[in-house]
């Protein structure tokens, strides 16, 4: 019998509980839970906007 424990899904945009999932520690159990993970957050809708520029500070501001 495989150990199994419950492993919680976090979106790490905004931080939101996406669910908890059982997952087997085998090889294949943690196959499926990957699977099953992703499918949560690709249907998970995250308000979150990532801003990838980068603030300049100029010299002459104090």
């Amino acid at each position: 019998m495989a150990l199994k424990e419950k492993r919680a899904i976090v979106c790490y945009r905004c931080g939101t509980l996406l669910g908890e999932l059982e997952v087997e520690l085998t090889q294949a159990g943690m196959a499926r839970f990957r699977e099953q993970a992703d499918a949560m957050k690709r249907d998970h809708y995250c308000g979150v906007i990532q801003d990838t520029r980068k603030d300049t500070v100029s010299a002459g501001r104090r």
